[in-house]
């Protein structure tokens, strides 16, 4: 399988943790925390209760789940390996972004060792001394 390596800043990484995060969640049903990550700032502009019951009727659409706060959790048989993929890049760069603001560590989830959870292995990260 072909390799590829991409750069990007700090803040273009911080992107791509969001965007693969919102990913995986709408892919195991969790359109609420995908739609309040990626567009919190208009959330706070509309009704909370209208985005919860559009966000209930989709998951009921796409998954067939009727409880508000049921989802398929990222090992599920029922979700489509590249949510799982995207969920494993999260963790990746999530991980990286964590160790490299806080190099003695800390007590949050993006300190903990990325677990695979696709048939992927996980991507290979690694900080870029910066040029002056």
């Amino acid at each position: 399988m072909s390799q590829y390596r991409l750069t990007f800043n700090e803040e273009q990484a911080r992107l791509i943790v969001q965007a693969m995060d919102a990913y995986s969640r709408l892919s195991i049903g969790q359109f609420d925390a995908a739609i309040g990550s990626t567009w919190m700032h208009k959330i706070l502009e509309v009704d909370r209760k209208e985005v919860e019951y559009h966000c209930n009727q989709l998951k009921k659409i796409f998954t067939g789940m009727d409880h508000p706060g049921a989802s398929y959790g990222i090992y599920s048989k029922e979700i489509l390996d590249r949510a799982r993929i995207a969920w494993d890049i999260q963790q990746v760069v999530r991980n990286r972004l964590a160790w490299d603001k806080n190099p003695e560590g800390g007590f949050t989830v993006n300190f903990d060792s990325p677990m695979k959870s696709s048939e992927q292995p996980l991507p290979m990260i690694e900080k870029r001394i910066e040029d002056d």
